[in-house]
């Protein structure tokens, strides 16, 4: 006789999550009486619909053959569930769509989901560091450690789902690259810096490289820059927006669509990045000279408009900035450095000289001081001997025997 199992249902948040339990009756073997759960994200009458048919497939295994394949879970998943649970930011969602696209699914997306293992996944990563990347060349450890990322993840979701009893993917994290970072960062100090600044003036891009090695800004934000978050009289910049470029098979915002092809967003990379930057008389004069320049070109210098902006007056697209700026950059005897390192170069010029690391943190936008220290620490030890001096001089006035 074919078994009646049972189940129930508990709320954990109201009309959006909720524990599914299916008692399996007595066990002879084990003489217990084993029960099995999922987490259901939706409505009540949903995970009600949902417990009937997981009771149905558990009353009938012979029924239960999964067929859905990896490609078409991580397109599932990326449609339906990635915007409600992760909200991730218009340049991780196209990444991730890339690395679905280019990299796993010609890989693993033909395969079913259910049949996947841990040796599919191996033999994978291995095939991607050979060639197996786009175009059929070895991909970085940390480029390999991305599309783990981004795996690992739909996978742990299809496990929610009751896709997959476990994920397969776990403890299958690829090595980290040796070495730091921070090694191939090209950072100058206060007068290299200087004389960069001296060199490339005239350019096309000078008030903007300038206002950013002087503040620390993130690209999108000082591209995002408008007139009317420059407090002139208060020596202020208020960052509380980014500039994002809207590309083809994403969706336009039209809300926040400052011209066509261009987002303009109402918040930055996370809370603490909304701040206010102090600056120093230099950068308003450079701010001063660069508006009226715009005005004799005749670009938009209303308060809502870009500071910042390309020749024509048009939003400046990331991408082709940031390469001109490494072509500026190798000319002037820089090369390898990107525009991100001017950001780098910023704070490594403030702690070398003994800023503190909360201000530092607070300036740049980061969301607490350990993730300044864990970018910044090396730079801190050349301070010691100083600090130590110093405390020695504020407690005794005795020259040291």
């Amino acid at each position: 006789m074919k078994k009646q199992l049972t189940g129930k249902i508990i709320e954990i948040i109201k009309s959006v999550k909720y524990k599914l339990i299916v008692n399996m009756g007595w066990d002879e073997e084990t003489k217990t009486y084993p029960r099995k759960s999922r987490i259901f994200y939706g409505t009540k009458r949903e995970a009600e619909a949902y417990l009937r048919d997981w009771i149905y497939l558990l009353e009938n295994p012979e029924e239960e053959r999964a067929t859905e394949t990896v490609g078409e879970w991580l397109d599932f998943w990326l449609e339906n569930d990635v915007p409600v649970l992760l909200e991730w930011e218009q340049n991780t969602t196209r990444r991730a769509k890339g690395i679905i696209k280019h990299n796993l699914k010609p890989n693993i997306g033909d395969m079913i989901l259910a049949d996947l293992t841990a040796d599919d996944i191996l033999n994978m990563y291995k095939k991607l560091s050979v060639d197996g990347g786009r175009y059929e060349k070895g991909l970085s450890k940390r480029s390999i450690r991305y599309v783990h990322t981004i795996l690992n993840q739909s996978l742990n979701q299809a496990v929610v789902r009751g896709k997959i009893e476990e994920n397969p993917a776990k403890g299958l994290t690829p090595a980290n690259k040796k070495g730091k970072p921070q090694d191939s960062w090209v950072v100058m100090d206060g007068k290299e810096l200087d004389k960069f600044l001296q060199d490339i003036k005239g350019h096309i891009d000078y008030s903007l490289i300038f206002v950013d090695s002087y503040t620390g800004l993130r690209q999108s934000e000082i591209l995002g820059l408008t007139w009317e978050k420059i407090l002139w009289d208060k020596f202020l910049i208020c960052v509380t927006q980014a500039l994002h470029k809207i590309y083809e098979e994403e969706v336009e915002v039209k809300e926040n669509e400052i011209e066509e092809g261009f987002e303009l967003r109402p918040r930055t990379k996370n809370e603490t990045s909304t701040r206010e930057v102090d600056v120093s008389e230099r950068v308003i004069e450079v701010l001063k000279v660069h508006k009226k320049a715009q005005e004799d070109k005749g670009i938009n210098t209303e308060p809502g408009a870009l500071v910042f902006t390309e020749p024509d007056g048009s939003p400046l697209d990331a991408n082709n900035f940031a390469g001109r700026f490494r072509r500026l950059a190798a000319r002037h005897g820089h090369k390898g450095m990107t525009f991100h390192h001017l950001r780098h170069t910023h704070a490594t010029i403030l702690l070398s000289d003994g800023a503190y690391i909360n201000e530092v943190s607070e300036r740049l936008g980061h969301a607490n001081s350990k993730i300044t220290f864990s970018i910044y620490g090396h730079v801190l030890p050349k301070n010691r001997r100083r600090l130590a001096d110093r405390f020695d001089e504020l407690v005794s006035q005795e020259p040291p025997k």
